[in-house]
């Protein structure tokens, strides 16, 4: 495993959860 394999997946799934939480607040606030 290499790490610069991945931490651009983990980047990429870290921005994913970010966008779906702020949503969710959005939506209910």
């Amino acid at each position: 495993m290499k790490l610069l394999r991945i931490t651009p997946i983990a980047i990429l799934t870290c921005a994913l959860a970010l966008t779906a939480c702020a949503n969710t607040v959005r939506g209910v606030g």
